[in-house]
């Protein structure tokens, strides 16, 4: 037998079935391209679908995070300070606008008047003694005694110190202040225009007046939440004498003793853990040169990346105002 045999076929092929062949042919790539066309779509139909959901997550996720901590701590802030002014004006018994602004005033050259103002009124006193006979006591402002205000009393003398030249000045605030307070009193005593400058620290149509309602509102709530607080801190004793028991004192004592231990035997370990410090304050060092480096180089995408996310949130916001019945201030 022969190892192989070579079959040679002439293909023949009439011309209609050539035009059926080529048509099936057609057809069969047509719903090839079809189906690939449409799981195209479907893909990337999909891939929105995902974006979109992983974009509306983002949404959810930023609107669910909860600023409580700061909104707390700002609360506490803003009462405390509003009652801490309230009270200051009540003892120097001037109206609470007046003081606030003061403090706004002083604000503006980073100094707290409350010192400078008890001096002040101290030295007041000593001047009215004076001109009643008591010679032991400073003159120094017996020329602002006609003022009834504190405040006022004040601001006139700061306007007596503005007119005067550097050294002159420097003697005659040491005089009422003394030398330690006078360099901290030297920038306010400049302002060239105290009048201009109680404008300038109050937002546009806030009277001295609305200032003090709204400085003693904010001071009455901090009442309401000190109230509260004492109220807690009642029933944290009676709660707390429940829970802690003889076994609680005996655990505590048996932590500390165990922290006390660490303690010591860190003590023992002091050049291994101060070699590791060292290390780990070079590797930090070099660190710190790769973060510079990488933050010029990426610095510039970043402030584009802020500047579109600042675009998409006032996009939002203004979507979000045109909902009917929706209306917040943003």
């Amino acid at each position: 037998m022969a190892d192989k045999y070579t079959i040679q076929i002439q293909p023949q092929i009439g011309a209609s079935d050539a035009l059926k062949m080529e048509q099936d042919l057609n057809r069969r790539f047509s719903n090839v391209a079809k189906k690939f066309g449409s799981n195209l779509g479907n893909t990337i139909k999909g891939a929105a679908k995902i974006g979109l959901a992983a974009a509306a997550a983002g949404v959810v996720a930023t609107i669910a995070t909860n600023p409580f901590e700061k909104i707390n701590e700002n609360l506490n802030n803003i009462t405390a300070k509003a009652d801490e002014i309230a009270t200051r004006a009540n003892q120097f018994g001037v109206a609470t606008g007046k003081f606030a602004e003061l403090q706004l005033v002083a604000q503006s050259v980073g100094l707290d008047t409350t010192m400078a103002l008890q001096q002040f009124q101290d030295m007041l006193q000593e001047a009215r003694l004076f001109r009643a006979g008591d010679t032991t006591k400073s003159s120094a402002l017996v020329n602002f005694l006609n003022e009834k205000d504190l405040v006022d009393a004040f601001y006139a003398f700061a306007k007596s110190m503005n007119n005067l030249q550097g050294d002159q000045r420097s003697v005659e605030v040491s005089k009422v202040f003394g030398n330690k307070l006078e360099a901290k009193l030297s920038e306010f005593f400049q302002i060239p225009d105290l009048a201009a400058r109680r404008r300038q620290v109050k937002a546009k149509g806030v009277t001295t007046q609305k200032l003090g309602k709204s400085v003693e509102s904010l001071a009455a709530k901090e009442d309401i939440q000190a109230v509260n607080r004492a109220k807690l801190e009642s029933e944290l004793f009676v709660r707390g004498a429940r829970a802690i028991t003889n076994g609680t004192m005996n655990a505590q004592a048996q932590q500390k003793r165990q922290e006390m231990l660490r303690e010591v035997s860190q003590l023992s370990q002091f050049e291994i853990f101060a070699n590791l410090a060292t290390t780990q304050e070079r590797m930090a060092t070099s660190i710190d040169g790769i973060r510079a480096d990488l933050t010029a180089l990426l610095l510039p995408l970043l402030q584009r990346i802020v500047d579109g996310i600042e675009w998409a949130v006032n996009w939002i916001r203004s979507k979000v105002k045109q909902v009917k019945g929706w209306g917040p201030s943003w």
